[in-house]
C-alpha cells in the first residue's frame, strides 16, 4: 500500500490500482496542526506553577478557616500543617516567579517545583488527617 500526497487529493495505491480520495481538507488541517506545534516553543515549567501554587495557597487559607470556624473539640495539628503547607506554596510561587523574570532560570525552576510536589504530598497527608478525625 502507498501513499502519495499531493496540494489537493490523495493518492492511494493499492495492488497496483488506484483510487483518487479527495481528501484536501483534512491534509490540509493536519498539515497546519503539525506545522503550529512545530512552531510553538516550548513553555517552562514556572510558567505552569505561578499560577497552580498560588491556587493551592487559596485552598490551604480556606481549609484552615473551616477548620478554625467549625470548632473541632478535639486537638488537631491539621491548621499547624496546612499553615507550613501555605509557607511551602508562597516560597514555591516566588521561586517561579524568579525564575521566569530571570529568563526561564532551569535552578529556580527545579527548586519551586520540588517545592510544589512537596506541597502537594503535604495536602494529601493533611487530607488523610482530616478524614480520621471523627
Amino acid at each position: 500500500m502507498f501513499f502519495h500526497k499531493s496540494n489537493r487529493t490523495a493518492i492511494v495505491t493499492v495492488n497496483n490500482s488506484k483510487f483518487k480520495i479527495i481528501a484536501t481538507w483534512i491534509f490540509k488541517d493536519l498539515v497546519e496542526k503539525a506545522n503550529v506545534q512545530q512552531k510553538q516553543p516550548k513553555q517552562a515549567l514556572s510558567y505552569h506553577i505561578l499560577p497552580t501554587a498560588s491556587t493551592m495557597i487559596g485552598v490551604c487559607v480556606t481549609v484552615i478557616t473551616f477548620l478554625r470556624t467549625i470548632n473541632f473539640h478535639m486537638k488537631t495539628y491539621a491548621d499547624d500543617i496546612l499553615g507550613f503547607d501555605t509557607l511551602v506554596f508562597i516560597t514555591s510561587c516566588f521561586l517561579s516567579y524568579i525564575s521566569i523574570r530571570n529568563n526561564n532560570s532551569r535552578k529556580f525552576e527545579l527548586i519551586a517545583d520540588n517545592l510544589f510536589l512537596i506541597g502537594m504530598f503535604i495536602m494529601v497527608f493533611v487530607g488523610l488527617l482530616i478524614l480520621h478525625l471523627k
